[in-house]
């Protein structure tokens, strides 16, 4: 799942357990995990989760107006595999929000 706090510029991306950590994509699109998930728990990050994807909602149609294309998902399942993201697993994917 997404969560995008308030003060933050981009989405974290939180595994199905908040006991394993988060990734989060730089500006390279270099992925880099944190052993502390930005909540400790799915209500308490409820408001970030809503923010994330009403951000990604919101930019969506602007980016396919523009045509760009992502190979995120791709880039994920890559950083995923040379353990750069050791609790994730490849099918899992982070946008710049």
């Amino acid at each position: 799942m997404l969560c995008l706090a308030s003060e933050d510029d981009r989405a974290t991306l939180v595994p199905a357990s908040f006991d394993r950590g988060a990734c989060r994509l730089d500006d390279a699109r270099d992925l880099h995990h944190s052993a502390e998930a930005p909540a400790s728990s799915f209500d308490r990050a409820d408001g970030d989760m809503v923010r994330a994807y009403k951000r990604l909602i919101a930019i969506q149609p602007e980016q396919w107006e523009r045509g760009d294309t992502f190979d995120l998902p791709y880039l994920t399942n890559a950083a995923c595999l040379t353990s750069q993201c050791p609790s994730h697993t490849g099918t899992e994917q982070l946008l710049r929000l």
